[in-house]
């Protein structure tokens, strides 16, 4: 059977309106869904990147003030271990500090109180007499530091003699005296003048000594010088004193 061009078309419109009806309205079932959007893949990676934590920083650094040292006496007794040196500056301020004595140096290091405060005990039994203890202090805070200086003087070494009686003594006369000086002295008393020479060394623990000086006859009546010397610690006095014996053996 013969087909005509009109028939043709015909079959022709239906194809295509079958074809667009497939389009406009694809299957509820059995359809593969398509690749997801780049939009889809980036946004959970960027959703789940973990915040960076916080790091504290001081508004501003503490730096020290300064530092003043002061002592508890400027003047100690010779021997005196119970000397306090403070050191005031910033709190919280490391304080190092150096006494320089003699023949050695002693160094000390603390932390300033809340007050900006330090205290050290000294243990200054050895501290020459008359020769001046040089303080030296550090202080360092956060990176900034000062410094200052001090000193304290023990007492200088100083002796005194004087002859306080004359009396009989088995075999012949002798004169008292006494020896006035620092505790723990070395005193040595010398007859300077008549006959013989006379030396006497001895140790001075409570800072005064008595002395039998023997007389001889031949200076009775005439004067008679002694000298005397005390050294403590490195430092040395002399002092002198005379009389004239009265009393015979």
């Amino acid at each position: 059977m013969a087909v005509t061009p009109r028939q043709l078309a015909a079959a022709a419109a239906v194809v295509v309106v079958a074809l667009a009806s497939m389009a406009t309205h694809p299957p509820a079932s059995g359809a593969l869904p398509g690749p997801p959007g780049i939009a889809a893949l980036s946004a959970p990676a960027h959703a789940a990147r973990p915040a960076k934590p916080k790091i504290y920083t001081p508004r501003a650094r503490l730096q020290v003030s300064g530092c003043v040292i002061s002592v508890s006496n400027a003047n100690p007794d010779i021997g005196d271990s119970s000397e306090a040196v403070t050191v005031g500056t910033t709190a919280g301020a490391w304080v190092s500090l150096s006494a320089g004595y003699a023949t050695y140096t002693s160094s000390y290091g603390e932390q300033a109180d809340q007050n900006g405060d330090v205290v050290f005990k000294l243990a200054n039994p050895n501290a020459t007499p008359g020769r001046t203890v040089s303080l030296t202090a550090q202080v360092r805070l956060q990176g900034s530091q000062a410094g200052c200086e001090g000193s304290f003087t023990p007492k200088a070494l100083a002796c005194e003699v004087m002859e306080i009686s004359q009396s009989v003594v088995p075999g012949g006369a002798s004169a008292t005296v006494v020896v006035s000086s620092a505790p723990g002295a070395q005193v040595r008393l010398t007859k300077v003048s008549g006959s013989p020479v006379w030396g006497y060394a001895k140790s001075a623990p409570s800072g005064r000594i008595y002395v039998a000086v023997p007389i001889t006859s031949s200076e009775v009546g005439r004067n008679v010088r002694l000298q005397t010397e005390v050294a403590m610690l490195g430092a040395r006095a002399a002092c002198t004193t005379s009389f004239v014996p009265t009393v015979r053996g």
